[in-house]
């Protein structure tokens, strides 16, 4: 990990809902989405900072409030995230993290696992069958052709 990916790690470890933010029946949607405060039966969130204490802001990059959720708003936070390392959304793409280019996909997890290498409208997906040859799901499910952008 490097030096800004654990100064990030840790910095949301150290400010995930301790103590308890928000409204009580929003607990658990405000540990995972950022969407802390109740209102007309929703929970949604209520300023960057309840995003950024989300553990979906490590995960996917939603580190900032757009309109009453939490969404992807810069580069940075998509390029550290879960996402970028597992899916290639290192990119910000509208309000999400996304791919842009087959360099993204190609040192994923998912490119190694499933065969989704390369990408497409700002996804990694399996489109040769190289892709699922090389991949884990291939050996041990012998899912080695590429149907609509999964191996098969």
């Amino acid at each position: 990990m490097t030096m800004s990916r654990a100064a990030v790690f840790l910095f949301a470890l150290s400010t995930t809902c301790n103590p308890p933010r928000g409204d009580p029946q929003c607990r658990e949607a405000c540990e995972v989405d950022g969407m802390c405060w109740a209102q007309d039966g929703d929970c949604w969130a209520r300023d960057d900072q309840d995003c950024r204490k989300s553990k979906n802001c490590l995960v996917e990059g939603s580190c900032f409030r757009w309109g009453r959720i939490c969404a992807a708003g810069n580069e940075t936070d998509c390029k550290v995230s879960g996402w970028c390392r597992e899916h290639g959304g290192c990119h910000l793409y509208g309000h999400s993290c996304g791919a842009t280019s087959d360099a993204d996909c190609l040192g994923t997890s998912r490119c190694r696992s499933e065969g989704h290498c390369h990408e497409k409208d700002h996804h990694c997906r399996a489109t040769t069958p190289e892709d699922c040859q090389k991949a884990d799901v291939c050996i041990q499910k012998a899912a080695c052709t590429p149907v609509n952008g999964d191996c098969r």
